[in-house]
């Protein structure tokens, strides 16, 4: 499992492409320059891609 800032989408789509799911959201997990900022749970999907590419498994 991952963790990644909500508020950096940039890291989150690069999760996204290589096959991780948003799992959960921790709500104002992180006080960033004076903002809460929530907390993304990813994790790798099981499931294959819908392009029928097989998936890495973690570990």
């Amino acid at each position: 499992m991952r963790a990644c800032p909500a508020r950096h989408g940039r890291p989150q789509r690069l999760y996204e492409r290589h096959g991780y799911v948003v799992e959960g959201r921790h709500t104002a997990e992180f006080l960033i320059d004076g903002e809460f900022v929530d907390d993304l749970a990813l994790a790798e999907s099981l499931r294959p891609a819908s392009d029928g590419a097989s998936r890495p498994v973690a570990g």
